[in-house]
């Protein structure tokens, strides 16, 4: 849930990402992720999922900007889904790094 001048945007947390390439695209990160065996590969992939999440934020931006909260909102999902990939690309290094 978030908040717009104290006002709560239409967004429900449990909501899940609707677009299939969103969703193909979550998927094969996650492959990758499963199928990376060192410390380079995940770190590819946290760039250019960090690099993917920065564009989300603008576009969130952007929503914002023209009061666009139910699209924000959309593609707010679509980032939480994202940094939830990261945090898992990361812990994978952590465990990697520390073997």
């Amino acid at each position: 849930m978030f908040y717009v001048n104290g006002k709560k945007c239409p967004t429900d947390e449990n909501q899940t990402v609707q677009d299939e390439e969103v969703l193909m695209n979550i998927l094969l990160k996650r492959e990758n992720l499963q199928n990376a065996t060192t410390i380079k590969e995940i770190n590819h992939i946290i760039y250019s999922s960090k690099a993917e999440s920065s564009k989300y934020i603008e576009i969130i931006s952007q929503a914002f900007s023209s009061n666009d909260f139910v699209y924000a909102g959309k593609v707010l999902v679509n980032l939480s889904y994202l940094i939830n990939f990261e945090d898992q690309a990361r812990e994978k290094l952590y465990k990697m790094d520390n073997l």
